[in-house]
């Protein structure tokens, strides 16, 4: 999302600003980005929801791992931060308001140990998805479920939204950045209001990363000169296919799951998603 602007850092919130300003896009939300491990929390109100929703026989309710289904934590670790999101979701009468029994949660898995959920995403409970819903809502409810923590295991995204024909916020939005990347953070994620949104040319990408200096020091390296110019000129349009591809794909796996599909239709998209190719 390099602005093009000479002197200005490889990657800049303006530059992702004005990519979903030129698809016609009024505003965006941009959430504070950290370094972690990128987790689907799947979350029941207890075993015997768990049994009936998934099949689990073991007693568990509930599960995190990454969004290939590794798991990320010991069990005693993952339960842990299980139980303080039912016991949020459950004092926030969550599951009574969506009609549900679970919770399937997109968010990023911080710090070594024992380790603490940054959530940002409901993205499904029983017969809905909610990729429809503005950020807005979603971490609205998101900051109903952690409320109760008193131990700083599970927390919301911080995120501001920006009106991109208001230059005041476009210039905060822009000032938060720097200051989160001055405070040794890693930067913000800028999301278009609603997560499947769609712009002049169709889809637009659902979300744009914008890492610190520092960030881009660790990737890249210490990039200057003709290093930097040719990062600039990199062809990104390969990377940005298969997002929005493989976003298009975990959208519709998750909806025939809470619809009821047969396990060979949802894994069916796993698949693709799994062995993705560029179309040309």
């Amino acid at each position: 999302c390099d602005p093009g602007g000479a002197g200005r850092p490889l990657e800049h919130p303006l530059g992702a600003m004005a990519h979903y300003a030129r698809q016609g896009l009024r505003g965006v939300v941009c959430q504070e980005k950290h370094d972690g491990v990128r987790v689907v929390a799947v979350v029941c109100r207890d075993a015997e929801a768990a049994g009936r929703c998934f099949g689990v026989t073991d007693g568990s309710a509930g599960t995190i791992h990454t969004r290939v289904g590794r798991p990320v934590l010991e069990r005693s670790q993952e339960e842990r931060i299980l139980a303080e999101i039912r016991a949020g979701a459950g004092s926030a009468r969550v599951w009574e308001s969506l009609a549900t029994d679970f919770l399937c949660l997109d968010g990023e898995l911080v710090g070594p140990a024992p380790g603490r959920l940054v959530l940002f995403h409901v993205l499904a409970a029983a017969g809905a998805t909610f990729f429809d819903r503005g950020h807005d809502w979603q971490l609205a409810l998101l900051e109903r479920v952690v409320a109760d923590d008193a131990t700083g295991a599970v927390r919301a995204v911080r995120q501001r939204s920006v009106d991109l024909e208001k230059p005041v916020e476009v210039a905060a939005a822009i000032a938060w950045w720097h200051r989160i990347s001055e405070e040794g953070g890693e930067g913000i994620v800028v999301k278009p209001l609603v997560a499947a949104s769609s712009g002049r040319d169709g889809p637009v990408q659902p979300a744009l990363k914008v890492r610190s200096a520092a960030r881009l020091a660790r990737v890249y390296g210490d990039a200057s000169g003709a290093g930097l110019e040719g990062l600039r000129r990199r062809s990104l349009e390969t990377k940005r296919a298969r997002a929005l591809d493989q976003f298009a794909l975990g959208i519709e796996s998750l909806a025939r799951f809470v619809a009821g599909a047969p396990r060979d239709g949802v894994t069916a998209c796993l698949d693709a998603l799994l062995d993705w190719k560029p179309s040309r």
